[in-house]
């Protein structure tokens, strides 16, 4: 299933790293929360202002993201067509969210609301940029994954991907699949960590336009596994 937008989201622990490492390879991994070691696939980190390095098939080339100024440097190269990435991973966006905050305040000052409405625009710009890649003209990418942590519910509202300001309503709009990850119990008395794309479900933001992906897996889909062989 090409050219693919998936939003995964939920607690710590849950799986999300894990299940973006097994997008297909070779994969670009941008990587906010430094976790990038903890996940099976082999990994050879790049900086984006040098050339790509060479690498297998199944390869994940990492960009270790330490401001946005990093970040921003990747995307011209993906929008050139001259790389060899059918996936690029997004892990995570609370933490890269952060990073653009504080590109824009110095030291300890604090933004005021237009600032604030400012930067969470510009967020909203770059995940579309990136969406976006899959019908680029010069190569088009086959899966885009982004993580971010889990924003608990309100007193009437729903659990919602873990990013501040208005971004956080729209976000699911730029992907086709959203999947909330939990842990649930299952018929064997134990628990299988589960990627809920449930529309319905009144206690978390979650969905999938691929109507097909429900049909074949239902709506809670087993974590893939790169041990297991199942993946994204």
């Amino acid at each position: 299933m090409n050219n693919l937008t998936i939003l995964l989201y939920g607690d710590s622990k849950q799986g999300k790293s894990w299940t973006a490492d097994s997008a297909p390879g070779p994969r670009l991994l941008i990587e906010t929360e430094g976790r990038h070691r903890l996940t099976p696939s082999n990994k050879v980190v790049w900086d984006p202002r040098t050339p790509l390095p060479g690498i297998t098939t199944d390869d994940t080339v990492v960009v270790i993201v330490r401001s946005f100024e990093d970040f921003k440097l990747i995307h011209p190269v993906l929008a050139s067509g001259q790389h060899y990435f059918r996936s690029v991973i997004i892990d995570g966006l609370t933490e890269l969210q952060q990073r653009l905050i504080d590109n824009n305040v110095a030291g300890t000052a604090a933004l005021d609301l237009q600032d604030y409405g400012g930067i969470l625009r510009e967020l909203s710009k770059e995940i579309r940029k990136y969406r976006d890649l899959r019908q680029n003209p010069h190569k088009e990418l086959e899966v885009f994954v982004c993580t971010a942590g889990e924003r608990e519910r309100g007193k009437a509202g729903k659990i919602k991907p873990l990013v501040d300001g208005q971004i956080a309503d729209r976000l699911s709009y730029h992907f086709d699949v959203v999947g909330y990850m939990q842990h649930k119990p299952n018929s064997a008395g134990t628990y299988d960590r589960v990627i809920s794309i449930d529309g319905q479900n009144p206690l978390y933001v979650s969905g999938s336009n691929w109507h097909a992906i429900t049909e074949w897996y239902g709506k809670d889909i087993i974590v893939p596994d790169i041990s297991t062989g199942r993946r994204i």
